[in-house]
């Protein structure tokens, strides 16, 4: 399965271990989608934390430029 590099190595997550090359390919097939679904579930959580930290500067943001309109007029 080929695996978009930003999605091979998600930051904060610890190394994955490798998948038995002795399981039937049905099983490593398994195995090898709980390892996708892990990283995509870090990076989930991770952009949701953006998302957050992103709101809460674009609310300071606001807060700024209505105290600048207040000190130009």
């Amino acid at each position: 399965m080929h695996i978009d590099s930003s999605v091979s190595s998600v930051k904060g997550l610890a190394k994955g271990k490798k998948v038995n090359s002795e399981l039937d390919p049905l099983a490593r097939q398994i195995e090898n989608r709980k390892v996708v679904m892990a990283r995509v579930d870090a990076l989930v959580a991770r952009a949701r934390r953006s998302l957050g930290a992103a709101r809460e500067a674009n609310a300071g943001n606001v807060a700024l430029r209505k105290q600048l309109k207040a000190t130009r007029t």
